[in-house]
């Protein structure tokens, strides 16, 4: 199929420059165009567009023509000069996209082929606007080509859709909105192209390289559609700066880098909104109880451990031990442990919640919203599996708690990095607390803002927190805790100690 759109310059030669662009990505073979000298910036840039091969300019378009004569003789000139299969007529400023936008115009006329002569596609300013009443005949199939087939007009069928740019000026209008998003698709189309022309580049190489002795016939018509392939996608980009292609290749790169973290964020606001998955319980505490949130992740030998630490804890308080468990694959012997582990002590019970996506440590927070929507108030005592805590640890990271602070046991002052720091001493206040071996207020969360943590940054929950504390008046201190850290090699941090001076950096900007 060969698919030419026509239209009328007009005046503005930015305006026709993004059509074409636009235009040529979303599948158009070629442009026949009807310039009436009104701009030399306009005549420039078809001249340019016209010496790659890919618009034509329409002879013998005097001034007296009239716009619906010139229109049709567009489109009749694109049928017998050029051999269009299919004809576009468009207006300055209009913008053709599928509806679905995981598609482009060709692929839904490539589905619609020859199904309608003149087929009507709805005009809208705006994205979000209802489609204009007027219905133009803007799709023309060649009648030699057509083999009268009826069109496919069920819900399922592929739609077009046309934007037309506004006639406005003012820099917020939903239509530069839309011409935003339009040029960002564009471009990353673009570097897609790009990246195949360079694939099939070196997919031609490696087949001269076989040194074939004998060439079939249909090789040989692979070799031809291949190289004009790729010429054809050379020239497509070869208009685009090369500073364009390289941002938005690393943009790709950074947005696929995002991507886990970008899940992560998802299932916490869906956990937030739709609620905690079913618990594994084993006892019920009362009303008064004190939270102890522990996430577990890839240390499964340490439940029984911990869970012991707990009941040997010096303190009149009853222990509401909430696990969160971020590995599914050890889902099932964490429900074993924590149904036959007898209670006794401090340990009043035990409640287990285990999710198929890894959303780090941000669980304990996620586990602090719902406690804080139940009606508790006050602390919440945070741990982590890699910790060996002493039978005072929960009265002592409780000794000087207050409202809207945070005793934590891992604190420090930071000088400029997070990395350069000095220790403190118990009561000391601090630039940064650790989640891991902390009593913090459960205030922490009362504001969901505290969830708009940057996705980049989404496993560095700790330094959210410090920096979220501060950023509301809060204090933190350094606890008297006692607590030995173990299994040191399976700890995360070790992935992102670049990433957290990094994190450091970004906050304090």
């Amino acid at each position: 199929m060969k698919c030419i759109m026509t239209f009328m310059a007009g005046t503005d030669a930015v305006l026709v420059s993004d059509m074409v662009d636009h235009h040529l990505l979303q599948g158009v073979d070629a442009f026949l165009i009807a310039d009436f000298g009104a701009s030399i910036d306009v005549s420039r840039t078809l001249r340019q567009y016209s010496d790659q091969g890919f618009v034509y300019l329409l002879p013998d378009c005097g001034p007296d023509m009239d716009e619906l004569e010139a229109a049709e003789l567009l489109v009749q000139q694109a049928f017998t000069s050029h051999g269009a299969t299919c004809v576009l007529t468009a207006h300055a400023g209009d913008f053709w996209l599928a509806g679905d936008r995981s598609r482009t115009v060709r692929e839904v006329l490539e589905h619609r082929q020859c199904s309608v002569r003149h087929a009507p596609v709805p005009v809208s300013d705006t994205e979000t606007s209802l489609p204009d009443v007027r219905f133009e005949p803007r799709i023309r199939w060649n009648p030699a080509t057509c083999d009268g087939t009826s069109a496919d007009e069920s819900s399922n069928a592929p739609r077009l859709e046309v934007f037309h740019k506004p006639n406005t000026r003012e820099p917020e209008t939903g239509w530069n909105r839309i011409l935003h998003q339009l040029s960002k698709a564009r471009l990353q189309r673009s570097v897609d192209l790009v990246d195949e022309t360079e694939s099939l580049r070196a997919e031609l190489q490696r087949m001269q390289a076989r040194k074939v002795v004998r060439v079939t016939d249909r090789v040989a018509r692979s070799l031809k559609n291949a190289r004009a392939r790729q010429r054809t996608l050379v020239a497509r980009v070869s208009t685009l700066p090369q500073t364009a292609l390289s941002l938005a290749r690393a943009e790709r790169v950074q947005r696929e880098a995002l991507r886990p973290n970008t899940l992560r964020l998802r299932e916490v606001n869906r956990l937030l909104k739709q609620g905690l998955p079913q618990a594994t319980e084993n006892g019920i505490a009362g009303p008064a109880a004190l939270p102890v949130v522990m996430c577990l992740w890839n240390r499964p030998q340490r439940i029984d451990t911990m869970l012991e630490s707990f009941a040997r804890q010096a303190t009149k308080r009853n222990l509401r031990v909430i696990l969160w468990n971020n590995a599914p694959q050890d889902a099932n012997y964490y429900r074993e442990r924590v149904r036959e582990f007898h209670r006794n002590g401090a340990l009043a019970s035990i409640e287990l919640l285990s999710n198929p996506i890894n959303i780090g440590g941000m669980a304990r927070f996620v586990v602090a919203r719902t406690l804080w929507e139940q009606g508790h108030r006050g602390p919440v005592i945070m741990v982590d599996d890699d910790q060996n805590l002493s039978d005072t640890f929960v009265e002592d990271s409780l000794a000087g708690y207050e409202a809207h602070s945070i005793n934590a046991w891992w604190a420090f002052r930071n000088h400029g990095s997070h990395w350069s720091r000095s220790a403190l001493e118990p009561g000391d206040t601090a630039d940064y607390g650790g989640t891991g071996g902390a009593a913090v207020d459960v205030a922490i969360v009362e504001d969901r803002s505290f969830f708009k943590i940057p996705v980049r940054y989404f496993m560095l929950e700790d330094q959210w927190m410090s920096h979220y504390a501060h950023a509301r008046g809060w204090t933190i201190h350094k606890s008297s805790a006692q607590i030995t850290a173990v299994l040191e090699e399976t700890n995360q941090y070790h992935a992102v100690r670049e990433l957290k001076d990094e994190f450091f950096t970004f906050l304090h900007r």
